[in-house]
């Protein structure tokens, strides 16, 4: 029975998911904050993107330093 190689697109969003898992795995665990801080900051940050912050400049800073950093 052959088997053929899976398709280009299938193949690459495999491997952008592949990285994806793998960055957010090191930015968790090399991250200063505790967990619990890591979460709130992620919260946050993705609250703003959703709109649904108040524009906090602490929200604003978590952004930038999420995109940055």
């Amino acid at each position: 029975m052959k088997q053929n190689p899976p398709s280009f697109p299938v193949a690459a969003l495999m491997t952008l998911l592949g990285g994806v898992a793998i960055g957010g795995l090191a930015v968790a665990l090399t991250t200063t904050k505790s967990g619990k801080e890591f979460r709130d900051s992620l919260r946050r940050v993705g609250n703003r993107l959703l709109g649904r912050s108040g524009g906090s400049d602490e929200a604003d800073d978590d952004l930038i330093r999420a995109m940055f950093i």
